[in-house]
Order: structure tokens, then sequence, then C-alpha cells
């Protein structure tokens, strides 16, 4: 292995397991994609220097691959559903009293937000990324990654008002 893709790659390893883990809800399947990602990169390894933000890019190889399970993983729920011909929603509903913490209920809530503002929300608020990395990596505008963000806090503020207001 390359010294270089070696030191590349040990200090993307925590930010794009964090990433994983955060879309997949799972250690396990967080960890086979940082280890996807690596042979990716190692799979391309002479040509990261033509790559201006490698850790950008390392999280769009992450972001496709975290897509790809979660698909999967829809399929495979619909056709569980389809052939145990039983209605299997999922409650989203939050109970304050089982939230731990505001962090936990705050996790929750954004658990609930749709893929797009859920990525936009992580990458700007817990990973630190800037919006034009953000853009690079959703393969979106500037505009939109503001768009997304605003909304996602403006949901998760209201929620977080309504269950302090009301308790429900």
């Amino acid at each position: 292995m390359d010294k270089s893709f070696a030191g590349i790659f040990e200090d993307l390893q925590d930010r794009v397991f964090r990433y994983a883990i955060r879309m997949l809800g799972n250690e396990e399947d967080a960890s086979d994609v940082v280890q996807d990602v690596g042979e990716k990169l190692l799979r391309m390894v002479n040509d990261l220097e033509k790559i201006d933000n490698t850790g950008a890019y390392a999280l769009t190889i992450a972001r496709n691959l975290c897509m790809d399970r979660i698909r999967h993983e829809q399929i495979k729920t619909r056709k569980l559903a389809f052939l145990s011909n039983e209605n299997n929603t999922v409650d989203k509903g939050i109970n304050v009293y089982e939230s731990k913490d505001m962090g936990g209920l705050i996790r929750q809530l954004i658990d609930q937000l749709p893929e797009k503002q859920k990525t936009t929300i992580h990458l700007r608020d817990v990973e630190g990324y800037e919006f034009e990395e953000i853009a690079i990596i959703m393969k979106t505008d500037i505009k939109a990654v503001r768009m997304n963000l605003s909304r996602a806090r403006k949901f998760i503020k209201e929620k977080l008002i309504k269950l302090n207001n009301y308790g429900i």
C-alpha cells in the first residue's frame, strides 16, 4: 500500500465512518462502507492527486454506497411486507419520556427528515463542511444546500418547540 494513500485514508476514515453510521444507523454496515470507500480509493490511488478535495470525494462515494444500501433494504422490506401480506408501518412518533437527552431527541427528529435534508444537516452541523463542499458532495448547487439546511433546521425547531410547550 502506498504510504501517501495510507495517510490520506487514515485522515478520512473517521469522517466517512461518522457519516455512514449517521445515514445507516448500524456500526457494522458503516464499517463495511468505510472498507468499500477505502477499496475504491485504493483502486484509483494514482488519480487521487487530480482530485481537488479528497475528503469531499470520499464522502460522495460513501453517500452513494449508503444510498445503495438504504434502497436495497427498502426493497427487501417491501418484498417481506408483500409476502407476509402484513402492513408493517413504522411509528415515527417521538416519546419525549423515552429520550434520554436532548441530543437523542434531536437525533430522532433528524431521522424523520427527508434524505437530502438529513444529509445536508449532518454534513454542515456535525461534520462542519462549507456550503460549497456540501454542494459538491451532494451534486447540487449551493442554493439547494442552503434551502435543505434551512428547512431541516426549521422542522427540528418547530418540533422541539411543540414538544416543549405541549409535552407531546
